[in-house]
């Protein structure tokens, strides 16, 4: 008689804010993983009390059988790899990864208009960004989706990806901050459409707890 080692499955805790922000694409990779996770949710006026407990004293942060880990990127990505979004080569982690930096580097620019308290500047950053950064960006992906030959209108291969789930989320939070529309990038809308209508995303979208970010 042989016995096989079953294998335990992680017990995942996300640790965030009461808000979408830079933990909703680990949001969304769970969901489309079909993983169970604790979402974990501090209100502003609780931080404080819970920051030194933290490894950077900074959210988000995935706790992963007791073991906290930090810095929203390398969860996004360790989850990518984990649970299969992250491209099944290494051109495809090249494409996935340039995706990645592009939308560290949109939200760079987009935190700008965030933090921003002079209303002048505001109007400047606000249109700077519509007239000029946000079409840079969505330029580039509509190529990059042009040139991904395989059907499904993916970054990569066939099915989502990393690559897809964080355009989905940023162009999402554009649409709902800045009324940004995608009409002149149809590549892109039709991407975004896919990821949201995925089952498995579009029942987590569903459920989500409705928030200011």
């Amino acid at each position: 008689m042989s016995s096989s080692k079953v294998m335990k499955m992680p017990e995942y805790k996300l640790h965030y804010f009461n808000g979408r922000g830079a933990a909703e694409p680990a949001r969304i990779l769970f969901a489309l993983a079909d993983v169970e996770y604790e979402d974990i949710r501090y209100e502003m006026e609780d931080w404080p009390a819970k920051k030194p407990e933290m490894p950077l004293q900074a959210l988000p942060v995935l706790e992963i059988d007791g073991k906290m880990m930090t810095q929203s990127q390398a969860i996004a990505r360790y989850l990518a790899r984990e649970y299969g979004f992250n491209g099944t080569d290494n051109m495809e982690t090249f494409r996935i990864d340039e995706i990645h930096e592009a939308i560290v580097e949109l939200q760079r620019e987009l935190y700008k208009l965030h933090y921003e308290k002079d209303e002048d500047k505001k109007k400047e950053i606000n249109q700077s960004l519509v007239d000029t950064i946000i079409p840079k960006f969505l330029n580039f992906f509509e190529r990059r989706i042009t040139e991904n030959h395989r059907s499904g209108g993916y970054f990569v291969g066939d099915g989502i990806t990393l690559a897809d789930v964080l355009v989905y989320n940023i162009t999402y939070n554009m649409e709902q901050k800045l009324k940004f529309s995608l009409d002149k990038w149809p590549k892109t809308a039709a991407l975004c459409k896919k990821v949201a209508s995925h089952p498995k995303v579009s029942a987590w979208l569903k459920k989500r707890p409705q928030t200011e970010f």
